[in-house]
């Protein structure tokens, strides 16, 4: 018996990265020039951005998009849109959701967001469904031209008009006030004669507000064509939006009936065209119409339909299917076809109508779902397919003969045309000179015999949007980079070495996506360092690297010196009580010896100064300046004082002491030595809790560039020779020449007056160029600008105080929000430091201000806690700020790690398995110290620090509980060791690094932070970035686990622009579903190719009887029916082409990625592919055993008059090695099985291989690995789409059906069918989730819902059993094919077996995200559950979305049974770490728990799904 469990957690690891809609906008400001992207329930804002980059003495711009915000919606976006409404400086966007949801946004520079301006709400509108449950076009929206009213298209029968002007607002012009949109009215398009609507879209050249729709209201299919074609009408309506009423002013009918977009064109010829699959349709209300033919059925089409059109058939054949459009010009545009073919349609007038149309191919990339033009040479290509691009356009002009009026003139021959800019082996390198603007008069011509000049476009990747979509397969592999740390960590769960791989993409775009949940670097070495606390790299260099020598020698040797001087010249280890110094180079040698600075002690802060040429050592009594190995000053402090905290930026050097003073020395460059200021602070009444020195590096902005000549170029600096060669430069004077211009917000942040700027005459898209995108590379050099510095004070009652360098003068404070959580830190009004202690519940032990991304970008704050949490905030500039004080704010920021300090567990073998690992630890410890002096209780003779010693321990038995205490007290009473290190270059990347329980990699990517965790070796100790000539790049970590000091790298091609480390693997090719094999470390991969084959124009379609009947009669000639080819030739060039799918599968060595072999599926096979345990023994009389084995199964579907069949392979992997090579992964191809059905799915219980052939199951036995015996069937009279085998239990699914649960007894060779669904649910996936001894059923259906059954014959609901009982249903938006069974993490009884184990369901989705279903118990349900129902009504809702009401299931019809809440949503469930406290502990009340027990609830589950 099978009793099912009943509560379920989803996770989302991955958000979408399919690119759904995208718009051009500008939302932030009047100038800027942004791009809105919806992927899924994700709603991104990213600002494109252009510089000149110089290389090979050539200056070129290049283009990139930054992703300035982004938001998590409570649903799917179906559509989006941008206006501008009257009277407003920026635009709005419009975004609709399922079912008739509508909300208008627009940017608030105050909270940095977007704020919800306008609802519409249609749902509850009586009769606008009239019963329907099933539609066929999605809620689009489309805007005037004009912005004065918008439109949206609900349930396919009913358009809502939005209207942004009102009848005030038309009297009074001159009203300043932001008009928002007034209330909307309703059209009923049935009353029209408008029906089953393809698209509709405004169109110009009316002085109101006119639509055009494209509709069939008598549809047909192929079936039908030869009676009912022409189906298709268009019709334009004009809104009275003021009199909410409207007039059909055009109708056409006896349009193509494949017609399926619309495209409206400009004034003068003004009309529309409408694009189906073989033709072009011109159509204006007063004009003849113009057909251009794209293919022979257009030429069919145009033969048989009479008139006095205008007729074009172009000499290249096309087919326009799925497209998608976007203009490059007034006059030219560029379409996307379903195979990512990229074409360009020229348009020419006469002033009144079309009167031809040029096409030719631009280019080739992934099937696009969107396509928006960005600016005169800019546009952005999105795609559900694969990655998303940024690409720029060009056009060269071309001379083409046209010789025949009813040809198209742009018919060259293809190796005119440019090539893919997508494959690198199709890259047209030559890229046409960029252009302004385009003459409309060239194209104003009529064409006949004469010559006519028609431009070619060139197109060129800026930038690419990386995506896993769409998800088809997913699995697990064992990551081969982790097997010595595996060694390290025996203990340690198995899911830290795993790593996930994602077949996704389609075509050229389809790849394997590996996934991991942490960054895992590459160890070059290691070394054995017991009792190591910390690790420090400087610089050391006879000269400072920032002058300039004018020594003819230096000269010689500049480029070797700068090498030299990019390199880390010392390593420091701080230990328990003493200090070791290692010199680097070549080899690593240790000179401690040799040091003439404190080594007898532990250092507690090391930092250059001086640039590179010196350092300072930071220890209890004092600190050393060094300069090489020996000192150059010293700094003691009296006895009883001590320094208990430090922090350097050069050319300062702040320390706490222990009686809670301050000391700040500065760099004297006349001296060389560090020259002590005078501080007066006030800590008696609220002590100090940390501190940090910084400098602000975002005073670096764009300046203005200056036009030169050539001549000028050759005499001015580099800098302003890389800023100029720009059409849409400006003139600046020549002193503004050495400064740069700050922009706006530079000026009210630090009071800095900017100098006039003229600009010199452009064209008009030069001038919104400039204006809107502004270089960001070509900055003032750092030693050309004086950047001021900061010191930041964080007191222990929460309190933040910012003071100015070298005066020390207050500038800035906050006495509330930085340990209460809020969102938001503004300075107060008076400049006052409070000294009142304040209730707290945490404590900031260090602060950081880190320049991260960009350098125009304003400093992040990083925070971390006593409770181990981790707080981000963004400074940004503030308008009002009080007299005296920077305008600064700051801005908390969403982090994707949830940081926090469990409790400490208690009770039974949890407790003891933490002691015995916190004891091994604790004896290691000791080991370490007395091999360096120190006694046994921890007491040296120098230094007595033996209290310190004893709170060692205590850290150390917390970090091996996996527990981390609180390490600084309301009063700091001795040092700690800094955890937030900075870095500029690590693997070409520069961001943050926090040690600590759980590592954290702060980087900046695409100017937005993301967060990735690094716990592979468990806690780190210790961290330093490490350039050397043999880890080049790299950085220095120790693991506190196994007590080594790791000189690591980051691994190569990996990518961290999303919220997981990605690594993408190119095959060129779609792959359908992957498996993996450990034993050899090997990856099975099922690819498809695309293989153009004409001749399935003219062979004959299969029949199984007419294919006898032509056999026979060929043999009756005396011809063999095998001789017979069909060649290409023999089609017709006017003939669309037509594509194949191919099949193989390959093995992948996931060491090297690359393919060891391959097997070829036979043509028009189909397939899917497993790695199966199966039973079978070696020969007769040996042992019977399960073996795991490749199994392949396969279905010849050749059409409908033709029987399919199918086939079983079983595979087995070997090494094989040739002479002088390492083994290599073979496929053994042990059996191939026919059958006289297809084979449709395939999987193994205990032991046996159960394969669907058809409506029947089959279970066959492998026999000797040479036979398959067939041991038992079962007749399911369905079609098994589907199906999922655990131990002897066995899912079956089919797309209509639903599912039915089975159990494969052995013994007695029955398959016994346990219960089914009774209701009609399309199932798409299915999977098993466990939970100790009990399991459930996890199935998706056709609805995007995911559905938890469970078998429980003693409830009386099931029938004895024999109906599955449905306990909770969930809506997760997106289409699921596969779930995988994963194993969760076991945080309280790590030494258990796997009796106790838990599992859940991972799974990839069509969207390209990742999510996660686990089980979770009653009593954390409980509580979550509430907290989870009062985030609902807490939380605000972004574009007026519930998120209950998203996640409510939603079937395709009524089911026998009503909805069951038994999913916990945790992307709602996380935010509540990032709420302040008040806000917290309101929720926290409710559940009847603590805030801390929430977090712990969280926290358990976090770890838990650490599972790659």
């Amino acid at each position: 018996v099978v009793v099912g469990m009943s509560f379920a957690l989803y996770k989302r690891l991955l958000p979408p990265t399919a690119v759904d809609h995208a718009v051009t906008a500008s939302v932030t400001s009047a100038k800027a020039l942004e791009l809105v992207v919806a992927r899924g329930s994700v709603l991104s804002l990213y600002a494109v951005r252009t510089s000149l980059h110089a290389e090979d003495d050539k200056l070129s711009r290049i283009a990139r998009l930054d992703l300035l915000a982004e938001y998590e919606l409570s649903g799917i976006v179906q559509s989006l849109a941008v206006v501008k409404l009257p009277q407003a400086k920026a635009d709005s966007i419009i975004v609709s959701f399922a079912e008739a949801k509508v909300a208008v946004v627009d940017w608030d520079p105050f909270s940095f967001s977007l704020k919800t301006v306008s609802l519409h709400f249609y749902e509850n509108e009586p009769n606008l469904k009239s019963g329907r449950t099933q539609f066929l076009v999605p809620q689009t929206i489309k805007v005037d031209y004009d912005n004065r009213c918008a439109v949206v298209l609900l349930y396919d029968r009913h358009l809502a008009v939005i209207p942004f002007i009102s009848d005030s607002q038309n009297a009074d012009n001159a009203s300043t006030t932001v008009a928002k949109p007034a209330s909307s009215y309703l059209i009923d398009l049935q009353k029209l004669g408008i029906l089953n609507i393809k698209d509709f879209t405004f169109i110009n050249g009316y002085y109101e507000p006119t639509l055009m729709f494209l509709f069939e209201p008598d549809r047909t299919w192929a079936g039908r064509y030869v009676k009912k074609k022409n189906t298709c009408s268009a019709a334009i309506i004009s809104l009275h939006v003021l009199l909410k009423s409207h007039t059909t002013i055009w109708k056409l009918e006896k349009l193509p009936h494949d017609c399926h977009t619309i495209v409206p064109l400009s004034p003068p010829a003004g009309g529309a065209l409408v694009l189906s699959f073989n033709e072009v349709h011109y159509l204006n209300q007063s004009s003849s119409q113009y057909r251009l033919s794209l293919n022979h059925f257009g030429d069919l089409a145009q033969a048989a339909d009479g008139g006095s059109h205008t007729r074009e058939r172009t000499r290249t054949p096309v087919c326009f299917e799925a497209t998608r459009y976007t203009f490059l010009d007034d006059d030219t545009l560029l379409v996307s076809t379903y195979n990512g073919d990229l074409y360009a349609l020229t348009i020419v007038t006469d002033g009144r109508t079309v009167t031809h149309i040029d096409l030719q191919k631009a280019g080739s990339a992934s099937m696009a779902s969107c396509m928006t033009t960005v600016n005169h040479d800019l546009l952005f290509l999105g795609s559900r397919q694969g990655d998303s691009y940024l690409i720029r356009f060009a056009i060269k002009s071309q001379t083409v003969e046209s010789s025949d009026p009813n040809t198209s003139a742009s018919a060259a021959s293809q190796a005119d045309v440019p090539k893919d800019f997508i494959d690198p082996e199709d890259f047209d390198n030559e890229v046409a000179d960029l252009v302004d603007v385009i003459l409309h008069s060239k194209k104003a011509r009529l064409l006949s015999n004469e010559r006519a000049q028609f431009p070619k476009w060139a197109l060129q990747v800026c930038d690419v949007l990386p995506s896993l979509a769409a998800v088809s397969s997913v699995t697990l592999e064992r990551s081969l980079d982790t097997l010595d740390v595996e060694a390290e960590n025996a203990t340690r769960t198995e899911s830290k070495f795993l790593e996930l791989v994602c077949a996704s993409g389609r075509g050229k775009s389809g790849s394997l996506s590996v996934v991991q949940q942490a960054i895992r670097p590459s160890v070059v070495t290691s070394l054995e360092l017991p009792g190591c606390q910390a690790v420090w790299s400087v610089f050391h260099s006879t000269t400072n690297s920032s002058s300039s020598s004018s020594s003819s020698a230096m000269a010689v040797d500049g480029a070797a010196a700068q090498d030299e001087n990019s390199f880390q010249k010392y390593l420091i280890i701080s230990r328990a009580n003493s200090t070791m110094v290692l010199e680097t180079g070549e080899a690593i040698a240790e000179v401690t010896n040799d040091a003439e600075f404190r080594v007898d002690a532990a250092t507690l802060d090391v930092a250059n100064m001086f640039g590179k040429t010196r350092y300072v050592q930071v220890h209890e009594g004092g600190f050393y300046l060094v300069d090489g190995l020996r000192p150059a000053q010293i700094e003691s402090l009296p006895d009883g004082v001590r320094v208990v905290w430090s922090s350097i930026c050069d050319p300062y050097l702040m320390t706490i002491l222990s009686d809670d003073t301050i000391q700040l020395f500065v760099a004297s460059a006349e001296t060389g030595r560090l020259k002590q200021l005078h501080v007066a602070l006030d800590v008696s009444s609220n002590p100090i809790s940390t501190c940090c020195v910084f400098q602000d590096t975002s005073s670096v902005l764009p300046f203005n560039r200056k036009q030169r000549s050539a001549a000028e170029e050759a005499t001015t600096d580099s800098t302003a020779a890389a800023g100029a060669a720009s059409n849409d430069a400006m003139l600046v004077d020549d002193e503004e020449d050495k400064l740069m211009a700050l922009d706006p917000e530079e000026i009210q942040l630090y009071n800095i007056s900017s100098r006039k700027t003229k600009k010199r005459t452009r064209s008009a898209e030069a001038q919104h160029e400039t204006a809107h995108n502004v270089a960001d590379e070509a900055f003032v050099p750092a030693e050309h600008i004086e950047r001021p510095f900061y010191a930041a004070i964080a007191r222990s009652n929460g309190s933040l105080e910012i003071y100015e360098l070298p005066s020390f003068k207050l500038v800035w404070h906050c006495t509330k929000g930085l340990c209460d959580g809020s969102s938001t830190l503004v300075c107060e009004s008076d400049l006052v430091a409070n000294a009142s202690i304040s209730k707290y519940t945490k404590m900031p032990v260090e602060i950081a201000f880190a320049p991260l991304g960009s350098s125009h970008l304003p400093a992040t704050l990083i925070v971390l806690y006593d409770t181990g949490e981790l707080a981000l905030f963004r400074s940004f500039a503030v308008p009002n700020a009080p007299h005296g004080a920077l305008p600064l704010g700051l801005r908390r920021i969403h982090s994707e790690v949830l940081c926090h300090n469990l409790r400490k567990p208690g009770g039974g073998i949890a407790e003891a398995i933490a002691a015995a690992q916190a004891a091994a630890l604790k004896a290691q410890q000791q080991a370490a110290r007395a091999a360096n002096g120190v006694t046994e209780d921890g007491v040296d003779a120098d230094d007595g620090a033996g209290d310190q010693d004893d709170d060692e321990d205590e850290e150390m038995e917390a970090v091996a509980e996996g527990v981390e205490t609180r390490v600084i007290l309301p009063h700091r009473s001795r040092w700690s060791q800094h955890r937030i290190t900075s870095f500029s270059n690590v693997q070409g990347r520069s961001g943050v690094f926090i040690c600590g329980v759980r590592p954290v990699w702060l980087y900046c990517e695409r100017d937005h932070v993301r967060t990735f965790l690094m716990d592979l070796d468990g806690p780190v100790q210790a961290f330093t970035p490490f350039n050397n000539v043999n880890c080049q790049d790299g950085f220095i970590y120790y693991a506190s686990s196994s007590a080594k000091l790791k000189i690591s790298q980051q691994k190569p091609g990996w990518s961290f622009e999303l919220p997981l480390p990605i690594l993408r693997v190119p095959l060129r090719a779609t792959p359908v579903n992957v498996a993996y094999d450990p034993e050899n470390e090997t990856l099975v991969a099922l690819l498809s190719h695309t293989v153009k084959d004409m001749t399935r124009w003219i062979r004959p379609a299969a029949d199984d009887k007419k294919d006898k009947d032509r056999e026979e009669e060929l043999r009756e000639k005396g011809i063999d029916p095998a001789s017979i080819q069909y060649r290409e030739s023999d089609v017709s060039p006017r003939m669309p082409p037509l594509f194949d799918e191919k099949f193989e599968i390959r093995l992948i060595n996931t060491a090297d990625w690359q393919t060891t072999d391959s097997y070829e599926l036979m043509p028009e096979e189909v397939g899917t592919v497993s790695r199966l345990f199966l039973k079978t023994s070696e020969s007769d009389y040996a042992e019977v055993k399960q073996y795991p084995f490749i199994v392949l199964v396969t279905s010849t579907i050749r059409g409908e008059d033709a029987s399919c069949k199918g086939r079983i392979c079983v595979f087995e992997i070997n090494k094989e090695s040739s002479a002088g090579s390492a083994p290599v992964s073979k496929l053994n191809l042990l059996l191939n099985k026919e059958q006289k059905g297809p084979v449709s799915a395939c999987t193994a219980v205990d032991g046996t291989l159960s394969v669907a052939v058809g409506q029947k199951i089959y279970f066959w036995q492998l026999k000797n690995k040479r036979d398959l015996d067939m041991v038992g069937f079962h007749d399911t009279q369905f079609l098994v789409t589907n199906m999922v085998g655990v131990k002897k239990f066995l899912i079956v699914t089919d797309i209509y059906d639903s599912i039915f649960f089975m159990r494969w007894r052995d013994r007695v060779r029955t398959c016994d069918h346990l219960g089914k669904d009774s209701d009609h649910m399309g199932a798409t996936a299915a999977g098993f989730m466990i939970d100790h001894e009990k399991m459930s059923m996890l199935i998706a259906d056709g609805k995007n819902n995911i559905n938890m059954y469970v078998y429980d014959p003693k409830n009386l609901a099931t029938q004895k059993g024999q109906k599955l009982l449905c306990l909770g249903n969930f809506h997760m938006g997106v289409y699921t094919a596969q779930f995988v069974r994963v194993k969760l993490n076991r945080l309280n009884f790590p030494a258990l077996g796997n009796q106790f184990a838990k599992y859940g369901c991972l799974s990839g989705a069509s969207d390209g995200s990742v999510n996660l279903f686990a089980p979770i118990n009653a009593d954390k349900f409980k509580r979550l559950g509430k907290l989870e129902i009062r985030l609902v009504s807490t939380l605000p809702h972004f574009c007026g979305l519930n998120p209950k009401a998203f996640r409510l299931w939603k079937p395709r019809w009524h089911y026998t049974h009503n909805h069951q809440r038994r999913f916990i949503d945790g992307n709602l469930l996380w935010k509540f770490a990032e709420l302040d406290r008040a806000t917290q502990e309101s929720l926290a009340s409710f559940t009847g728990v603590s805030v801390e027990e929430l977090l712990d609830d969280m926290m358990e589950l976090e770890l838990s799904t650490r599972l790659f």
